[in-house]
């Protein structure tokens, strides 16, 4: 089974806490009966988190949503795992080889 992930955060000041949200899409490659082939996107949960350091909520998104699918079985660590982002553009080339491997 193939998975595609987008992972998105978004915070605002709520009741004078920060307040952030994590959505996550997961897309997962289809077959109709017809033969055609696409992806089926859904969003199996969120995660919200209240009064993190600012600066890092996004990279909290896609740590805590990341484990979270992995705890639900959509990827092991035999796989390789690819999520689309629009965050860190800068750095995505270090955490990608795991040189940056921190907040």
């Amino acid at each position: 089974m193939m998975y595609w992930f987008g992972i998105d955060t978004n915070t605002q000041i709520i009741g004078g806490q920060r307040v952030s949200v994590t959505g996550i899409a997961l897309g997962q490659k289809v077959t109709s009966s017809e033969g055609a082939e696409g992806l089926a996107w859904r969003c199996p949960f969120c995660v919200e988190f209240v009064d993190v350091v600012a600066g890092v909520e996004e990279k909290i998104g896609w740590i805590e949503s990341l484990r979270e699918l992995f705890r639900k079985g959509c990827f092991t660590n035999q796989h390789r795992v690819g999520v689309i982002v629009d965050a860190y553009l800068g750095e995505l080339s270090d955490i990608n080889s795991q040189k940056n491997r921190h907040l």
